[in-house]
């Protein structure tokens, strides 16, 4: 059994394969790959192609039930 995790938390496994979108409902792409160093996790989108930080500022809702998560429409110059 995996740990008990905090509300917005959320296992690797969970992310990957999710659809990316802008706050406009636009699909950007796929979650590929989920990473991190020792400070944080970082998204592999689109084959590695874009990659950003997994924090609030930039990851703005995540619902993995539904199949995708939202980023902030400023991100949305890098794809």
């Amino acid at each position: 059994d995996l740990p008990k995790r905090k509300k917005d938390e959320y296992y690797f496994f969970e992310l990957e394969g999710l659809e990316v979108r802008s706050q406009e409902g636009k699909v950007l792409g796929r979650v590929d790959r989920v990473s991190s160093d020792k400070d944080r996790a970082y998204l592999e989108i689109n084959d590695g192609k874009v990659i950003i930080p997994f924090i609030k500022e930039f990851v703005l809702e995540v619902k993995p039930e539904e199949g995708y998560l939202v980023i902030n429409s400023l991100l949305e110059e890098l794809f």
